[in-house]
């Protein structure tokens, strides 16, 4: 699946959105800044995450040879540790190849819902639902 946007992102978008997919955890620190890999930035907090396409991200590119973006200061660091294998956790080998726009508004609504979805499970467990 092919998440296209209706426009290009400017570095602000691109970190705004990013941001609310690395952790704000200490505990794993690689997992606070956005990896980028290949023709992809990805960004996860271990439990969700998203894949943008560096080629829609204006003036987007490697900085002094880090792969590692901090989407709170906007910078490209230097980050000791390993960003996890986020390739076995992307769908591959499907024949239909479904492309869908979606609008800053409509991600920030989705970021939402997984984080609301998100609570009630913790509530749930907390509570021995």
């Amino acid at each position: 699946m092919t998440v296209k946007t209706l426009k290009q992102l400017n570095n602000k978008e691109v970190s705004n959105i990013l941001k609310k997919f690395v952790s704000s955890s200490v505990t794993r620190p690689v997992l606070t800044y956005a990896h980028l890999e290949n023709e992809f930035v990805y960004a996860t907090d271990s439990h969700q995450l998203i894949r943008i396409k560096k080629s829609i991200i204006k003036g987007f590119s490697v900085n002094n040879g880090s792969n590692f973006f901090n989407p709170r200061t906007a910078e490209f660091e230097e980050v000791d540790g390993n960003y996890p294998d986020t390739s076995r956790l992307m769908p591959t080998g499907y024949s239909v190849n479904e492309e869908f726009s979606i609008t800053q508004d409509q991600l920030n609504e989705m970021h939402k819902s997984i984080r609301n979805m998100k609570d009630i499970e913790d509530y749930c467990k907390n509570m021995k639902c």
